[in-house]
């Protein structure tokens, strides 16, 4: 913020320069008339001469101020905004800013002219997002400018800031795709767009399917100029699950009933099947519920799906595809015969298997105990290596390195919350995993959690290396909680 102060001198010398010139041509006016016939006109002139006099005397005290000598705005400057279109009314005290067509700030900070010995009030200025000294961003919404004037008697004066557009909100040519295939990748298409940018930032861009009427709205705002310094971009993101396929209008609408519509539909098409490998990383299907839930990318009803589930035992069952969200979601119709247990899921399309497959886990009830999964702990931000996937069959063990730490992420705080046998919090909860010998039974060994966290457990030196079966414990009051063994022995190297 840059508050910018008058030279006195040089409006002090200038006032006085007018009013000396001013006198010597009432003089000149005054010998033309004839006196005894024109008093009144002299005496009007009179007048008229102590009147400029008398407030060329106080501007030259208080310059730039208002006619009571309250602080005024000389200059209201917005990057990225022309001069021409900020009008400043001093009589109103408006300040109407017009937004340039593909003008896309969301804030800026304001470079203003004011009085001398005046100062902006942040705290009783609405115009400025964070109420301190020094803080002025202005996220470009109506608001109040109040200036304060150091004086004996302290003076203000608000002005208030209007913001307009350049003209009606409307779309340019859009000459992208008119075809939209949903894939499991992320990308993102631009709309251009002009005079979107008013009071606020943000609207809402709908998509409104031809068949059914349904509409989806997304926020959205402008991110950089579209191939013409005028015209703006748009952008929406296509996400797996992004909306149904079909035809659709588009159209985007602001908070204040501005609209504008793209001229023709889209077409958006479903695209790859996929599935989440770890989509029961928080998430546990039960019997109880009596449907399996998997998650993934384009999993519709029309692709005529169903899951082949398979446990470590070498039983088989097949599931139907019941129900469908947006393809990204799904839900399978529960087999008959099922239990309790860890299985492995592979998608079938029209009667063929695929080569997807995910780890279901199944509980008699949704808050069974259950281990979601297990990896190896890392400190960095570094991909997760699961080690229990689809991909490898029962008979591979998982391998744990002796002295390191794995984190084996369960349903503890889902289960400590059922309805019976509810412990006092999780502060008495004493966690731990077994692990039992394959070939010899009776040798077991408790691994404690870690004190950093019940999700971590290292592997102490002073097991022997060998196979071993796992199981995931829970100590309440002196009650042991545990879950089914894991489908697939432990291999400790």
């Amino acid at each position: 913020m840059f508050i910018c102060q008058r030279n006195k001198a040089i409006y002090t010398t200038a006032c006085t320069y007018v009013k000396l010139r001013y006198l010597l041509v009432m003089k000149a006016t005054i010998q033309r008339i004839d006196l005894c016939q024109n008093k009144r006109i002299l005496f009007l002139l009179t007048l008229l001469i102590g009147y400029t006099l008398t407030g060329c005397q106080r501007n030259e005290v208080d310059p730039g101020y208002g006619p009571n000598g309250e602080p005024r705005l000389l200059k209201f400057v917005v990057p990225g905004i022309p001069p021409a279109n900020i009008q400043v009314d001093q009589a109103t005290k408006q300040i109407i800013v017009t937004l340039p067509a593909s003008f896309t700030d969301a804030s800026v900070t304001l470079l203003v002219e004011l009085t001398p010995e005046t100062s902006i009030d942040y705290p009783k200025s609405s115009l400025f997002s964070r109420q301190a000294p020094g803080w002025t961003d202005w996220r470009l919404q109506p608001g109040n400018l109040r200036i304060v004037r150091k004086s004996a008697v302290p003076q203000t004066t608000d002005y208030y800031v209007t913001l307009r557009v350049a003209g009606p909100l409307a779309f340019a040519p859009y000459t992208g795709s008119r075809t939209i295939t949903m894939e499991p990748e992320t990308y993102q298409i631009n709309f251009p767009i002009i005079n979107f940018r008013d009071s606020s930032a943000t609207g809402l861009l709908q998509l409104t399917n031809v068949a059914t009427g349904q509409t989806r709205e997304f926020s959205v705002s402008p991110s950089q100029t579209c191939g013409s310094p005028e015209i703006s971009c748009l952008p929406l993101t296509i996400e797996p699950g992004f909306v149904e396929p079909g035809v659709y209008r588009v159209a985007v609408r602001k908070i204040n009933g501005r609209q504008a519509e793209v001229d023709g539909t889209i077409s958006i098409q479903k695209g790859r099947l996929a599935l989440s490998e770890n989509s029961t990383m928080f998430e546990i299907n039960s019997l109880e519920d009596r449907v399996l839930r998997v998650y993934g990318y384009n999993l519709y009803l029309d692709s005529q799906l169903s899951v082949q589930l398979s446990n470590a035992a070498g039983e088989n069952f097949r599931a139907p595809l019941l129900r469908s969200y947006r393809g990204s979601t799904a839900d399978f119709a529960l087999p008959a015969g099922l239990k309790a247990g860890y299985y492995y899921a592979r998608l079938v399309e029209n009667g063929q298997p695929t080569a997807l497959s995910t780890r279901i886990v199944v509980g008699s009830r949704f808050n069974d105990l259950a281990i979601y999964n297990i990896f190896p702990w890392k400190l960095d931000n570094s991909s997760t290596d699961y080690l229990l996937t689809a991909s490898k069959t029962f008979s591979i063990p998982v391998i744990l390195k002796s002295g390191q730490t794995y984190s084996i992420p369960t349903s503890i705080d889902l289960f400590a919350q059922r309805s019976s046998s509810k412990p006092e919090g999780l502060g008495s909860l004493r966690v731990q995993v077994r692990l039992t010998s394959v070939t010899n039974p009776s040798q077991t060994y408790a691994v404690p959690a870690n004190a950093e966290g019940r999700w971590l457990f290292t592997i102490p030196t002073s097991i022997p290396r060998g196979r071993y079966q796992l199981v995931y414990q829970q100590v309440e009051s002196n009650v042991t909680f545990e879950t089914l063994p894991l489908e697939r022995e432990i291999s400790i190297e």
